[in-house]
C-alpha cells in the first residue's frame, strides 16, 4: 500500500533531520494537519530511506563483484 504524504511532510522531507524522535517533530500550525499525522509521516519517511539505504547497498555489492 503506497502513502500519499502530506504537503508539509513533503516539501520539508529533506529538512527532517534522521536522528529526530517523533514525538519531537513540532506541530505544523497548518489548519487539519495533526501533530500524530506528521509524526506518523516522519516514521514512513525513515522507513523509507532505510529500504532506499538497504536497496543501494546490494545495488554496491553488485558493483563491486563486477
Amino acid at each position: 500500500m503506497t502513502r500519499t504524504l502530506h504537503p508539509v511532510a513533503r516539501s520539508g522531507a529533506g529538512l527532517v533531520n534522521p536522528e529526530m524522535h517523533p514525538e519531537e517533530v513540532p506541530a505544523a500550525g497548518t489548519k487539519g494537519t495533526s501533530r500524530e499525522q506528521i509524526q506518523e509521516e516522519v516514521l514512513d519517511l525513515k522507513s523509507c530511506v532505510g529500504n532506499i539505504e538497504h536497496h543501494l547497498s546490494n545495488m554496491q555489492g553488485q558493483l563491486d563483484s563486477i
